[in-house]
């Protein structure tokens, strides 16, 4: 990911309505179900992106770490951190784009590693709201298990560093 500068759009313990805080208190696995915009969409279970705001990606980005068995609230920090709930931010400089803020290459590598899994277009790119919730909760969840690697009791904080600063940075400020 690239970072961002601090959001005022960002998520905190009083800014997110009742039922998108209510959904992310639920458990991973948890079903969602939207209803879908296509037939032929594996991902009829996240519901289409119109706008930007908490109201209006929250529900996506939840039903996104559900799918992958990712921590919703942790999902809703890292997007109101990294794009306030845009999914057309991009950073000035650098690559870093969507509601994840994904780097050009590590968008390119989720997409060939999970891409196929995932039913994700091998042609999508990082504004694309529906492959970007999938794969940035993958990505939280792949983090989870690496941070477990080098420190028995992660937090939010650890996860979003590894988000931020990526596997390897990561790994050398956790240890």
């Amino acid at each position: 990911s690239g970072g961002s500068a601090s959001n005022p759009n960002a998520p905190t313990s009083n800014s997110s309505s009742g039922t998108i805080a209510q959904a992310a208190q639920q458990p991973a696995g948890t079903p969602v179900d939207y209803g879908g915009s296509s037939a032929g969409d594996p991902n009829t279970d996240i519901p289409d992106v119109k706008g930007v705001g908490i109201k209006n990606v929250g529900p996506a980005v939840i039903a996104g770490a559900k799918k992958i068995g990712a921590d919703p609230g942790n999902a809703l920090a890292i997007v109101g951190t990294e794009s306030g709930f845009n999914p057309h931010a991009a950073a000035p400089k650098g690559s870093a784009k969507g509601l994840y803020q994904f780097i050009d290459s590590t968008w390119e590598g989720m997409k060939k590693i999970y891409g196929k899994k995932y039913g994700i277009d091998p042609n999508a790119h990082q504004f694309d709201a529906k492959a970007s919730v999938i794969l940035g909760a993958q990505l939280i969840k792949d983090s989870e298990k690496e941070i477990k690697s080098v420190k028995a009791n992660p937090n939010p904080v650890d996860l979003y560093m590894l988000h931020f600063l990526g596997p390897t940075r990561g790994r050398k400020v956790l240890r």
